[in-house]
């Protein structure tokens, strides 16, 4: 009979790309952290481009390791990207689903 000594699966951890703000106020709180927490990480991952949570340097030793054990952040990996010459640049990504998108940014 076989062992089923490591046969149990390994908890997914939550993306929070996927999460809005009270989404992750309540996530934390479960996890028995401060909503407010929500806001730094937001800061964090969307105004400085941050995913790893060890960056994090304003949140306490205690609850990066909580979120790296938690969640994951992710994000697109980009496949092609294309400058036009009116500046605009096109950029194929993959998802981590695999899926593909394809986006433009305009400068101004």
């Amino acid at each position: 009979m076989p062992s089923a000594g490591n046969s149990l699966p390994s908890p997914v951890r939550a993306d929070m790309a996927a999460m809005d703000l009270e989404e992750l106020e309540a996530a934390l709180q479960a996890g028995g952290h401060p909503a407010f927490h929500a806001r730094q990480i937001y800061s964090w991952i969307y105004a400085r481009g941050v995913i790893d949570f060890e960056q994090m340097t304003d949140l306490s030793r205690q609850l990066r390791a909580d979120l790296a054990a938690r969640f994951r952040v992710s994000t697109p990996v980009v496949l092609e990207k294309e400058l036009s010459e009116d500046g605009t640049v096109k950029f194929l990504l993959e998802l981590e689903d695999t899926r593909r998108i394809e986006c433009r940014w305009a400068a101004r």
